[in-house]
C-alpha cells in the first residue's frame, strides 16, 4: 500500500505535492491542537469537580459535627414512667389535666380543657428542653382567651 501511495505521489506535479504536504502539516497541527484543547478541558473540568466535592465534604462534615454536638448536649429522657412525669410537670406548671392516657408505644396522650396560650406554649417548650417531645398537638379556641389542648408526648430518644 505504501508503495502504491509513493508511486501516486511521484506522479503528481510539484505544485500538487506541495499542496498535499501543506494539507498533511495542517492535519497534524489540527490533531495536536485538538488533543491539547480536549485534554485541558477535561483536566479543568476534573479540577473544578474536585474543588466542589471538597467543599461539599467540608460542609457535610460541619453539619455532622453540629448534629453530634446536639446529641451530646441533649437532655436525658425523664426518669420513670412518662405518665407520672407529665402529671408532675403539668401540676408544677399549674395546668389541670383532663385526661391522661398512656399508649403502647411508650407515649402518653393528654388533654388540657383550658390553658392560656402563652403559658401553654412556654410549658411545651420547657417539656422539650427536659426530654419530653411533643409528637402531636391540636388546640382549639374556647372563646374565653384560653385554649383546649390535645397532645401526645414521648420520651426523647424513644
Amino acid at each position: 500500500m505504501s508503495a502504491a501511495l509513493r508511486l501516486w505521489y511521484k506522479t503528481l506535479s510539484e505544485r500538487e505535492q506541495r499542496l498535499i504536504m501543506v494539507a498533511g502539516v495542517l492535519l497534524v497541527v489540527a490533531i495536536v491542537w485538538g488533543s491539547i484543547v480536549i485534554g485541558y478541558g477535561s483536566w479543568s473540568s476534573a479540577r473544578s469537580r474536585h474543588v466542589d466535592a471538597v467543599r461539599r465534604l467540608a460542609d457535610t462534615q460541619t453539619r455532622v459535627k453540629a448534629v453530634d454536638d446536639l446529641r451530646r448536649a441533649r437532655p436525658e429522657g425523664a426518669a420513670g414512667p412518662i405518665e407520672a412525669a407529665v402529671r408532675e410537670k403539668a401540676a408544677s406548671a399549674g395546668f389541670i389535666l383532663g385526661n391522661v392516657t398512656p399508649q403502647v408505644d411508650d407515649s402518653v396522650d393528654i388533654t388540657i380543657p383550658a390553658a392560656k396560650p402563652a403559658a401553654f406554649f412556654a410549658w411545651a417548650a420547657l417539656l422539650e428542653e427536659q426530654g419530653l417531645i411533643v409528637t402531636r398537638l391540636t388546640t382549639g379556641n374556647n372563646g374565653d382567651r384560653t385554649l383546649s389542648v390535645q397532645m401526645s408526648l414521648k420520651k426523647q430518644g424513644k
